[in-house]
């Protein structure tokens, strides 16, 4: 059995912050570390004495603005894979945090579910952004995912309807469910898909999706 992911959890709003630690706590493959960590400090802190696989970090809390809370934290605990909860999902500020270097951005309207995995997503070394952050076509920064590159590629009824729920925030399981296949099809199909088109990540191949219209089908 795989160790469980080392997870931080930073948010400033102790409510909302003891719930995600309740229920994240008692999620199967997740270890919640420090609790009460409400500020910009304290998360740096945190990270710089616990090395955590992932740290949850919201978007506004006291403290350091953000970006500098991303590299004292990269610099404190490089291992740390740094995955934004946030309410915000205006351009100026994924395109922040992009630059900046996470690994990730969930919108605070996505279900459990979707949050869940993309923590595990991102522990494992990959990335995940909401699917509504890439239908509204925001430009990353440079640590971000590359540009995807055109192409042709025919897909088939079964690829683009995969494509589209997951541009609709839809997960994997999410999605294999309402479409009675198995996760493992969803996962097969879109890495498939990345090596048709030569893409690195599921992050580039929405993006890719997106260029070809496919959320607005």
């Amino acid at each position: 059995m795989s160790p469980a992911i080392r997870l931080l959890l930073a948010d400033d709003q102790p409510i909302v912050r003891e719930a995600l630690e309740r229920l994240l706590a008692a999620t199967s493959g997740i270890r919640v570390l420090t609790t009460g960590v409400g500020d910009g400090w304290q998360a740096i802190e945190a990270c710089a004495r616990e090395r955590p696989d992932v740290l949850l970090l919201d978007l506004a809390m006291p403290g350091p603005e953000s970006p500098d809370v991303v590299a004292a934290v990269r610099r404190a605990s490089p291992h740390t894979r740094i995955l934004v909860l946030s309410g915000r999902d205006d351009d100026t500020w994924v395109g922040t945090m992009c630059a900046a270097g996470v690994a990730g951005y969930v919108l605070k309207s996505e279900p459990l579910e979707a949050l869940t995995y993309a923590i595990r997503l991102v522990a494992e070394g990959g990335t995940w952004f909401s699917g509504v952050l890439l239908n509204k076509r925001y430009a990353f920064g440079s640590s971000g995912p590359a540009e995807p590159p055109e192409s042709p590629l025919h897909l088939s009824p079964h690829e683009a309807e995969i494509l589209r729920g997951l541009l609709a925030g839809e997960t994997h399981e999410g999605l294999a469910e309402r479409l009675g296949i198995s996760s493992r099809t969803v996962t097969r199909v879109v890495r498939r898909l990345c090596d048709r088109l030569g893409l690195a990540s599921r992050t580039e191949l929405l993006a890719w999706a997106v260029r070809r219209g496919l959320a607005e089908r």
